[in-house]
């Protein structure tokens, strides 16, 4: 038993390190997202066309797009 207590103890005592760690990634992780979103702000906005028409998709339907996204194969 006193073996057990031991893992225990130690499985515990690692857990705030790691909290500490995983708070630091997703600091990092947010941070990457938002110069993401900065930097590649409205760049795919009115982007989809058809491709044998040449004609505009309507980013609103997306349903649509996929439906005749799925038709075609």
């Amino acid at each position: 038993m006193i073996g057990l207590q031991i893992v225990l103890n130690a499985i515990l005592m690692a857990m705030i390190p790691l909290f500490h760690i995983a708070l630091l990634v997703m600091f990092v992780i947010i941070i990457y997202a938002i110069i993401g979103l900065e930097m590649f702000q409205g760049i795919t906005h009115r982007a989809c066309f058809h491709n044998l028409t040449g004609e505009q998709k309507n980013d609103n339907h997306i349903f649509e797009i996929l439906l005749t996204r799925f038709a075609d194969i």
